[in-house]
């Protein structure tokens, strides 16, 4: 009987320290880009203190030009582009796999099309860069300043495209 719990231990140990591993992973080898942040719901009462950030490639514009068949439950690619400060910006979206591009994965929540304007306007989410959790007591103050201020949040991007914050920097 021993021996099967300390089995038992023994793989949820594990289990553990490969989830940890993975996200660990994920900051060591991405590759760090800026995104300005705008900030959105500062805490849950529930869940403890967070701030759900927006980013400006949260919304893009593009000028009559579309995806094709819009299709809302396969991930679409946002290109990047850094500028010279570092910060990066949308510059197109595309449901394949950009190969020798920076890019970040996200899912599409939203598409308007504007014809008076010949423009379409997308909202995309991204998981795991859309909140970020703070100390207790912090959450609020941390809003207010990216409110005033702005700031930006340094993530790290994975060749397949997904991301991990690894912090806020708050503009003084």
């Amino acid at each position: 009987m021993k021996k099967t719990v300390y089995i038992i231990a023994a793989i949820w140990t594990l289990i553990t320290l490969g989830i940890f591993m993975y996200n660990e992973v994920h900051l060591a080898k991405g590759q760090e880009v800026l995104l300005k942040v705008i900030p959105y719901d500062p805490r849950d009462f529930l869940r403890g203190d967070y701030v759900t950030l927006n980013y400006e490639i949260n919304n893009i514009e593009t000028s009559g030009k579309r995806i094709p068949k819009v299709n809302y439950e396969k991930p679409v690619y946002v290109i990047l582009k850094k500028d010279a400060k570092g910060v990066a910006s949308a510059t197109d979206i595309t449901y394949l796999k950009p190969e020798n591009r920076l890019f970040i994965k996200g899912q599409l929540s939203h598409v308007r099309l504007d014809r008076d304007k010949e423009k379409v306007f997308y909202r995309i989410q991204y998981n795991n860069i859309e909140r970020f959790y703070v100390k207790e007591g912090k959450a609020r103050k941390l809003e207010k300043s990216l409110q005033r201020n702005g700031g930006y949040a340094k993530i790290y991007l994975t060749r397949s495209g997904n991301a991990r914050i690894k912090e806020i920097i708050e503009n003084k």
